[in-house]
């Protein structure tokens, strides 16, 4: 398999076990301080990695306009987007916020329709109904947890309807806003380097939570010295989503933006099944089935 390609899943794999960390950290502190600290540790190891690659210098020539472009993608996609997220994944878990979630694309048609003027096309008209139903067996599956599991681990037998109904919507807001952001990013990439745009992405979003987050992070703090597997997982956070965003690049130059596009969205394929083995949620057929096919039609969207 190319380089590329490889590159594309091997995001997506990392991205899917990222979500999974974050399910097992979620409970244990506010997730938007969580979402700081990840973009924090991400952006100091993109900066490394500008160093490695001697591209630091192009920082200087970055347009005024794109650099707007950019923070605006920043606040709406990975502070609101990401936060929105994570939120989804405490509520209801992996295997139904991730699956849901990896719909953005479908948002993003929408909207290079309706700002654009894009057309749609046949294949992408049925990736659209293919994300629409796959989602909505996700957001309405409901899973019994095994009374064995419910009694080590103190979870109910079942989620409330109340619980899906806000996850499904969490999930959604966030595919959303990282539509708005991927929308607002495509002009701002006019003429600007891929590792300084995904660097200064990382860095405006720290910047930007960290208004929030500063006044929780003592709390945090306390969570980290008590408990040292917490903060060797916020660690391993922050490189895993520099991992995945280093390895989205390398995919985007050797098999192109739509086919990157198309193979990180096979995350919600590593991410159940992670969820089931490493946090014993619960999947049944239709959740697994909702899941395969909304990356079906994710799929289907973006090479279309």
């Amino acid at each position: 398999m190319p380089v590329g390609e490889l590159a594309g899943l091997a995001s997506a794999l990392v991205w899917a076990c990222n979500s999974t960390l974050l399910r097992w950290l979620a409970p244990r502190a506010d997730v938007v301080v969580l979402n700081a600290l990840r973009c924090a540790i991400a952006t100091l190891l993109l900066f490394a990695a500008l160093l490695a690659l001697g591209r630091v210098d192009a920082l200087d020539d970055l347009p005024v306009r794109g650099t707007l472009l950019l923070l605006a993608s920043v606040v709406v996609g990975v502070g609101l987007g990401d936060s929105l997220y994570f939120h989804a994944l405490r509520l209801v878990g992996v295997a139904r916020a991730q699956p849901i979630s990896m719909s953005y694309p479908l948002f993003t048609t929408m909207l290079a329709i309706t700002l654009l003027g894009e057309q749609l096309s046949w294949g992408a008209l049925a990736g659209i109904v293919l994300v629409v139903l796959g989602v909505s067996l996700v957001a309405t599956a409901q899973v019994r947890v095994p009374t064995s599991t419910a009694a080590v681990s103190g979870k109910r037998l079942m989620l409330t309807g109340r619980e899906l109904r806000w996850g499904a919507a969490l999930a959604l807001a966030a595919g959303l806003c990282w539509a708005i952001g991927t929308t607002l990013l495509r002009p701002a990439l006019e003429g600007v380097d891929l590792w300084i745009a995904t660097t200064v992405r990382m860095l405006g979003a720290a910047v930007v939570l960290q208004l929030y987050a500063a006044r929780h992070m003592p709390a945090v703090r306390r969570v980290a010295r008590d408990s040292r597997p917490f903060a060797v997982g916020v660690l391993w956070l922050g490189v895993g989503t520099a991992v995945s965003l280093s390895l989205f690049l390398v995919s985007v130059a050797h098999a192109g933006a739509a086919r990157a596009s198309a193979l990180s969205s096979a995350a919600p394929l590593f991410g159940v099944p992670l969820a089931a083995l490493l946090l014993r949620e619960p999947v049944g057929w239709r959740l697994a089935l909702g899941a395969a096919i909304t990356v079906g039609g994710v799929w289907l969207l973006v090479l279309h």
